[in-house]
């Protein structure tokens, strides 16, 4: 019987945090499978300030080994020619992550598998994140029942969609018609989006828009008051109904029912620009509904607090906040209002401008 590989870890990061991490990585094989840790490098410095010892220990806690102090950030390039790790954990907060991007693309280029732990009592279940190269490929949970989590947000969103698939059948059935009397064909409208990982897939959507619409205006943020819309596209909109075909596409794991909603590519280069961490989100599976469109944060409202909430859902992720959320949702979409944010801050915050 083969013999499996040793991990070789390498953690970066905050003291406090890394000690945690260290605990946590040695303690528990399914977080990485046979771990080694090499030792510890600081994130809290960009330049040397005179030579660290080479015989300096980080002190875990009792009953732990202390793990050798290998350098500073700006050590890194010679740190992996050296130690050869297959596993990079890093333990910094998403704001500091930002600075952090030219290393973990190196390390991807390297080969080395890079974790981010956003938070050490986070709840975060691990994803792969494959599609830029600043995206760490993982999200580390450190839960006791960490393989259960993604298993149960899996059978949950195949249970949902497949029953609201069945019982909304009719109702998807007189759209279908309206579709089609007021605009004809195709009564289905499907767009490239971004998943997890940066995947590209290709979500569905009932057209309330003219046919071919996007070759005279070109791809542009859509609006209460759009134009292309045609009438009846104008009430699917209202009423949200235009998104009941993502059934499907939660049905096929292509998205999730809960998770930061999925955004063209064309708007996510922009979003970059402005946002270096926004490639994060995409550590969840993407989602019908999110932790920020339950806060109000949908449509042309700042993206920069979208992504403060979609960071937030994956430190805080659970099975139980998936629920809260989808409940969240039904109460917003039958009673039409958002009852858990002050009307006065709703108010204000639907008329801030993205980004």
């Amino acid at each position: 019987m083969p013999v499996a590989r040793q991990a070789r870890v390498l953690i970066i990061g905050s003291k406090a945090d890394s000690r945690y991490a260290s605990r946590r990585v040695r303690l528990s094989d399914s977080v990485i499978a046979s771990p080694m840790v090499l030792g510890y490098v600081d994130a809290g410095h960009e330049r040397p300030r005179g030579p660290l010892s080479r015989t300096r220990q980080l002190v875990i806690g009792p009953g732990c080994e202390p793990i050798p102090v290998l350098g500073r950030i700006h050590d890194l390039p010679r740190l992996i020619e050296s130690n050869r790790p297959t596993h990079v954990v890093i333990t910094q907060a998403e704001g500091s992550m930002t600075r952090l991007r030219r290393q973990i693309t190196m390390l991807r280029a390297a080969g080395v598998t890079v974790i981010w732990m956003p938070d050490p009592a986070g709840d975060a279940p691990p994803a792969p994140a494959t599609g830029t190269p600043a995206i760490p490929d993982r999200i580390m949970l450190f839960r006791t029942r960490r393989i259960s989590g993604p298993a149960m947000k899996r059978c949950l969103d195949i249970a949902v969609s497949a029953l609201a698939i069945t019982l909304l059948s009719p109702i998807l059935a007189v759209v279908a018609l309206g579709v089609l009397i007021g605009s004809g064909r195709p009564v289905l409208y499907s767009q490239v989006r971004i998943g997890r990982g940066g995947k590209p897939f290709r979500i569905l959507k009932f057209r309330s828009m003219r046919r071919d619409a996007e070759k005279e205006t070109g791809p542009i943020w859509a609006s209460s008051s759009d134009t292309r819309c045609t009438r009846f596209g104008q009430f699917l909109r209202q009423t949200n109904l235009d998104e009941l075909p993502q059934l499907w596409n939660v049905l096929r794991g292509d998205m999730s029912l809960v998770g930061p909603r999925p955004e063209r590519p064309v708007f996510i280069d922009e979003f970059r620009q402005v946002l270096p961490d926004y490639d994060l989100r995409h550590a969840m599976p993407v989602g019908m509904t999110g932790w920020a469109q339950v806060h109000g944060w949908r449509g042309r409202t700042s993206i920069r607090k979208r992504l403060q909430y979609d960071l937030d859902y994956i430190q805080r992720w659970s099975f139980w906040l998936d629920l809260r959320i989808l409940w969240m949702t039904i109460e917003h979409v039958v009673l039409g209002r958002i009852t858990w944010i002050p009307r006065s801050r709703a108010w204000w915050e639907r008329r801030q401008r993205w980004p």
